[in-house]
């Protein structure tokens, strides 16, 4: 009640349980109900088809482009790159594999040593062209597509993506280093600066 940086009526917006529900297509058992979502997700994110010999070329194409790149200043990740990264994570948010029991929490409140070996690291990653496995495994987590829905039926939730923290850290620091080069498509909406899909309505198709 004394700490003023804790607002009581968010917290309790964000803890709320969904209705309770414990049944998801007919199921209660949480080991059946995690491989149903498994299931649907595995089949929709193969669902496009995608040519082998194309991505090989890409690939080929991006590993030769390291290959002829010397080591230069814009690989290094300083210590400070990190920590303005860290400055940009939003508190109280897990880390996208559960193994490691991470929260943005543990970054935000570490000191500059660590920033010192995140450094080291991405530094690393983006020198000799590779990263850990680690850093392309994420959760899934599935939600209710909007408020109110029922949540006994699984077509009725869609998936968040929640990813490693060390990976939000990385595209915190490319972002910042390189915003002013990136663009993004006139038709993209989500997910960009002072843009809403709800402004997708309004645009006139021919």
């Amino acid at each position: 009640m004394h700490n003023s940086n804790r607002n009581f009526w968010s917290e309790i917006r964000n803890n709320k349980n969904l209705d309770g529900c414990t049944v998801v297509d007919g199921m209660s058992d949480g080991a059946r109900i995690a491989e149903l979502f498994a299931s649907k997700y595995n089949d929709l994110y193969n669902s496009v088809s995608y040519n082998r010999n194309d991505l090989e070329d890409i690939r080929e194409d991006v590993e030769s482009n390291i290959d002829d790149n010397d080591m230069n200043d814009e690989c290094v990740i300083s210590s400070n790159d990190v920590s303005n990264a860290i400055l940009c994570l939003k508190p109280h948010k897990n880390d996208g594999n559960s193994e490691f029991e991470l929260s943005t929490d543990h970054f935000i409140n570490a000191g500059v040593e660590l920033s010192v070996h995140i450094g080291f690291l991405f530094s690393a990653i983006i020198s000799h062209g590779a990263i850990p496995t680690d850093f392309i495994t994420g959760t899934i987590l599935p939600i209710p597509k909007v408020k109110h829905v029922s949540a006994v039926a699984s077509d009725n939730f869609h998936g968040i993506a929640l990813s490693l923290i060390y990976v939000k850290l990385f595209d915190n620091i490319v972002i910042r280093r390189y915003y002013e080069k990136l663009c993004t498509s006139e038709l993209q909406f989500a997910f960009k600066r002072r843009s809403s899909t709800h402004m997708y309505h309004g645009i006139k198709r021919n």
